[in-house]
């Protein structure tokens, strides 16, 4: 949070910072950070992503990839997270599937 505060007092825009890892970790920083009073937009696979839309970018390090964040933040860095130990096997989605076996 305190790096989101700064980011605020220096100026920047929080839709410019990217806060991502699983879709059970963005669950939870969502919940904290609404609790904070801040603003959340998920970027979805399933719409293109309203750049105009404030909020902070909530998104699976897969979802941003190619795409272009002046800030970031990956959440919830921890043995077993990153990498993603095993979880590549369980999840439906293809581009973890094909990356999750790689080392």
């Amino acid at each position: 949070m305190r790096y989101l505060n700064q980011v605020e007092q220096e100026g920047g825009a929080l839709n410019e910072v990217c806060l991502a890892r699983t879709h059970d970790l963005l669950k939870q920083y969502e919940g904290a950070l609404k609790a904070k009073g801040k603003e959340i937009y998920f970027v979805k696979r399933s719409e293109a992503e309203d750049r105009r839309k404030q909020g902070i970018r909530l998104a699976t390090i897969h979802r941003v990839k190619g795409r272009e964040f002046d800030r970031g933040i990956i959440a919830g860095v921890n043995d077993g997270i990153v990498p993603l130990e095993g979880e590549w096997a369980k999840t439906s989605d293809s581009v973890i599937q094909n990356e999750g076996g790689n080392p």
